[in-house]
């Protein structure tokens, strides 16, 4: 999903919509349109007046690649966007997120149902234990910094995961989108592949 969602040109379809309503539906340019089929010497009268089915079909197509673009850009969060993995994000931006920043996550996933168990989980694993009297200062130091620093990678793993989870049905909607939009755009390609084919099997 991430990966079509970021593709340039499944973006740039969000501006199929418009395009149609100000060229394809246009009624001059339909008009021109059947100018230049008589101007090349072919009667208006074999075909039927307007835009022709393939090229509605191709357009319908894009619309719904651009639905589907419009959903991930708008719902996707951030991080998943821009990172393929927790250990992606965690290593390009856990190192940027101080505590102060860590504080409306932990309370996000405190308030999470799916993951607040595995939280506490996290938490209670890693917190420093000071199982001795002798500890330096020096020591207890550097164990409370060692603790936190794997609750907080912890922390940031299960916070992609979350993330990556938010939204299952708008998902299953981009999804449906992008599927139908590629799957229908195949159809005039594999026809336009098969006529090649064809053509070349002729000359041969």
């Amino acid at each position: 999903m991430r990966t079509v969602g970021n593709l340039t040109a499944v973006r740039l379809t969000i501006l199929i919509p418009l395009v149609g309503y100000l060229i394809i539906f246009n009624a001059n340019v339909v008009k021109y349109l059947d100018l230049a089929k008589e101007f090349v010497g072919i009667s208006s009268h074999h075909f039927d007046s307007g835009v022709s089915a393939k090229l509605l079909l191709i357009y319908f197509d894009l619309c719904a690649l651009a639905a589907g673009s419009v959903v991930f850009s708008i719902w996707c969060p951030t991080e998943v966007k821009h990172y393929g993995t927790s250990a992606a994000y965690v290593g390009a931006d856990g190192r940027n997120i101080g505590d102060f920043a860590f504080e409306p996550i932990e309370t996000t996933l405190r308030k999470s149902v799916t993951y607040a168990e595995e939280y506490k989980r996290i938490r209670d694993r890693y917190e420093p234990r000071l199982q001795s009297t002798d500890y330096t200062v020096e020591r207890q130091r550097e164990d409370v910094a060692e603790a936190k620093a794997r609750i907080n990678n912890g922390i940031l793993h299960l916070y992609f995961t979350y993330l990556d989870n938010t939204h299952p049905i708008l998902r299953l909607l981009a999804a449906i989108f992008f599927a139908i939009g590629f799957a229908a755009l195949a159809v005039p390609s594999v026809q336009v592949f098969l006529r090649v084919t064809y053509l070349l099997i002729s000359i041969i």
